[in-house]
């Protein structure tokens, strides 16, 4: 069981999310899932899962893209809840990790990402021709 010290108030929280998109009523529906993480206040561990649990249940959206599909998103559950040991955030400061066990110097490598596949380069959705906004080729 994870300690948590008075004062480490600041949670992380990932979700699963899912987008359906339905380009004709009788096709099918093409899915998407995304990991979707946000940054949680709480006092306990009992609330943060609390407050996790409500945002999660307003994480859902429907809209229809450039091509005409409707594409529906909704949030299918925690993918995990975390405490960021730390009282206050500052730059440079670990906030999690996950471990992978067994594995060889090759999968290693495939963890890496290359600059232009880094989320933050990837999601300006204005003129950048590697993301999608509106799933269209997802």
């Amino acid at each position: 069981m994870l300690l948590i010290e008075p004062g480490w108030n600041w949670y992380v929280v990932q979700y699963v999310v899912e987008f359906r998109v339905a380009s004709h009523p009788e096709q099918s529906v093409r899915l998407v899932a995304d990991i979707q993480t946000y940054l949680l206040h709480a006092t306990s561990k009992e609330e943060a899962y609390t407050k996790a649990l409500a945002l999660g249940t307003r994480i859902s959206d429907s809209y229809h893209n450039a091509n005409g599909d409707l594409i529906t998103m909704a949030c299918k559950g925690i993918h995990d809840l975390d405490n960021l040991q730390v009282e206050t955030l500052q730059e440079e400061q670990h906030l999690s990790s996950f471990r992978l066990n067994d594995i060889t110097s090759d999968q290693i490598d495939t963890l890496i990402t290359p600059r232009d596949h880094l989320s933050i380069f990837e999601t300006d959705f204005v003129g950048n021709p590697n993301i999608d906004p509106d799933l269209s080729n997802a």
